[in-house]
């Protein structure tokens, strides 16, 4: 019994060494930039996907919101708005535009000091009009399980940003097959609320994702 219990084990080995087998499940978790972006305002981006079955978004937002010193602009080319440092309440943890009584943004600081020399740092967006059109534009590609409940965090770092959509989606691997719900329709739309299913392939540090349209979607693993 236990020379054919070693050879059905020699065996496998031998099989996944000529076929590349790979545990996707495991295999998935980590963060992937996307090779290509339709949005020419968004640098990069990428998804991240975790160990509890949850899965959050990224994008490079420098081009359409960054600071300038103590100002923030927000957009890009002709339609940037600068916000000057007067019209931006800050004590090194809370960050407010407000405007003639109308909530613009709202932040608050979850990591990297309370200094009020810059506004490096991460945010986790709680109101405001920004926060509004960008929840509607991410959930209206969503099914009903996002019901607009979207945890937003903004990154400055220098002239640089980062947005994350954390948990927007839940995802499952089975073998070559990855199942999304949420914000799914990177991978395709579903009219009737079900899940998102779509081909998977990793092989080293490259993720392939197939529609079943037959549209591709490359990422490489950053961490």
């Amino acid at each position: 019994m236990k020379k054919t219990a070693s050879l059905i084990m020699a065996s496998a080995l031998i099989i996944c060494s000529f076929a590349s087998c790979t545990d996707n499940s495991k295999a998935i978790i980590g963060k992937w930039e996307m090779k290509e972006l339709s949005d020419t305002d968004i640098k990069v981006g990428g998804l991240e996907f975790k160990e509890n079955g949850k899965g959050s978004m990224y994008m490079d937002t420098t081009n359409i919101l960054h600071a300038d010193g103590k100002s923030l602009v927000v957009g890009s080319g002709e339609q940037a708005v600068k916000f000057e440092e007067d019209l931006i309440e800050y004590d090194g943890k809370n960050f407010n535009i407000n405007l003639q009584g109308q909530d613009i943004l709202s932040l608050e600081k979850v990591s990297g000091g309370e200094s009020t020399d810059s506004y490096d740092g991460e945010y986790k967006l709680k109101s405001g009009v920004m926060h509004d059109s960008i929840v509607g534009n991410i959930t209206k590609n969503a099914d009903d399980t996002v019901n607009g409940d979207v945890s937003l965090f903004i990154s400055f770092d220098g002239s640089s940003s980062e947005v994350t959509f954390v948990d927007i989606f839940d995802y499952k691997v089975n073998k070559n097959k990855l199942e999304l719900s949420g914000y799914a329709s990177f991978i395709g739309d579903s009219a009737d609320g079900k899940p998102v299913s779509a081909d998977v392939e990793i092989k080293d540090d490259v993720m392939t994702i197939t529609s079943s349209e037959n549209e591709k979607e490359e990422l490489v693993k950053v961490k």
